[in-house]
């Protein structure tokens, strides 16, 4: 199975971060990334005497990274005009979605995951909670790792899973509340500390 890596994970590998390199290292065949990530990775090093600049070049250098062709910009610009305006898909990102893309019509196992990601999405908007139950049965059955432990961790939560999913209930007012009293707090000990 093909990997395709981003730059979130070649950032941790590149400031040496121990859980980024072995996950890095255990993957089962070599990975690859995009272009669009290597550049992001590039114009990321801020250091002007190249020093930092070598520090994130030799991930880049022991890969592959995926020519973009004429069926990734055109897979981009699909993504683009579908999704620019109602999800703030971006240029890069588009790119980025559009090598997946072509990665993925080789590789069966990141199509499956794909699926299963958009029908979580389908049953977290449309608040149906069969599809809900559906979707974990599926995903239990799946094989794929970290999907299969999310989907035990909402089995195990089914109740609060469920009312999340049926209810338009949110606890986000009464955190606003508590975080504006925390603020609050915090002043008025600021303000007794510098009478002190």
């Amino acid at each position: 199975m093909p990997f395709l890596i981003d730059i979130n994970v070649l950032i941790d590998v590149s400031r040496g971060k121990a859980p980024a390199i072995k996950y890095v290292d255990a993957l089962p065949e070599p990975w690859s990334n995009s272009p669009v990530t290597a550049m992001e990775l590039i114009v990321g090093a801020r250091d002007k005497r190249n020093s930092r600049l070598s520090t994130v070049s030799w991930p880049l250098a022991l890969y592959q990274v995926v020519p973009l062709s004429e069926s990734i910009g055109a897979g981009a610009y699909r993504l683009l005009k579908t999704y620019a305006k109602s999800h703030g898909l971006h240029l890069f990102d588009s790119l980025i979605a559009a090598t997946a893309n072509r990665v993925a019509v080789n590789c069966p196992s990141i199509l499956s995951m794909r699926f299963l990601a958009m029908d979580f999405r389908e049953a977290i908007t449309s608040k149906d909670r069969d599809a809900m139950l559906h979707w974990i049965r599926t995903t239990t059955q799946s094989g794929n790792g970290p999907l299969v432990r999310f989907a035990y961790g909402l089995r195990r939560d089914f109740k609060a899973v469920i009312a999340a999913v049926e209810t338009s209930w949110s606890n986000g007012q009464t955190e606003g509340q508590i975080n504006r009293l925390k603020a609050v707090k915090r002043k008025c000990i600021d303000a007794q500390d510098s009478i002190y």
